[in-house]
């Protein structure tokens, strides 16, 4: 009986839709922002873990926090990103791909814009649609990747449920190495 009991215990804590997770939300989730961090920020200590998630959704990265370190028992991570990334053989683009949000959309790293991008094309004739990439890796097969993308995020840690640290962080486009 203490197996199941156990059990049962472990599975409502793990399982999506339980007392352990916030009920998750339908709406639209806003663009990360400033005015966001600071609406986060003024409800430290008052704002609950529901209220977070009715407000921004699920987390696109949760973090157990090592809470002899830092102050919150868990770290959740909200992101919008938009980001291309080509692939390079010999000089030719053999792979091309990118992640949009539809939160935070991009005038400048976009689905339109990938697409201009074809098979075959060179690292310059790239560079003249989104600028210069960094070159991410380079193999003995030549394969090379460049990598555009522009985010922000809000990290909030909770602790007891509630809002007890938030950061924000974001940028305008960059080439990245990864």
């Amino acid at each position: 009986m203490r197996f199941v009991i156990s059990s049962i215990a472990l599975a409502a804590f793990f399982l999506p839709g339980t007392a352990a997770e916030p009920k998750r939300s339908a709406a639209p989730r806003p663009a990360i922002s400033h005015e966001l961090a600071e609406w986060l920020k003024a409800g430290k200590g008052k704002l609950t873990e529901q209220d977070v998630f009715d407000k921004l959704g699920h987390p696109d990265e949760v973090q157990v926090a090592d809470t002899t370190v830092v102050i919150a028992d868990v770290d959740k991570i909200w992101t919008d990103s938009n980001e291309i990334t080509v692939e390079f053989r010999n000089g030719k683009a053999v792979s091309i791909s990118g992640r949009f949000s539809p939160a935070s959309p991009s005038k400048r790293l976009n689905e339109t814009i990938l697409r201009r991008l074809k098979a075959g094309v060179t690292p310059e004739e790239v560079d003249k649609v989104l600028g210069p990439g960094a070159v991410v890796s380079e193999t003995g097969e030549k394969l090379v990747q460049h990598h555009w993308f522009e985010s922000e995020s809000v990290r909030v840690g909770f602790k007891d449920g509630k809002v007890a640290d938030v950061s924000w962080g974001g940028g305008g486009l960059k080439a990245e190495k990864k």
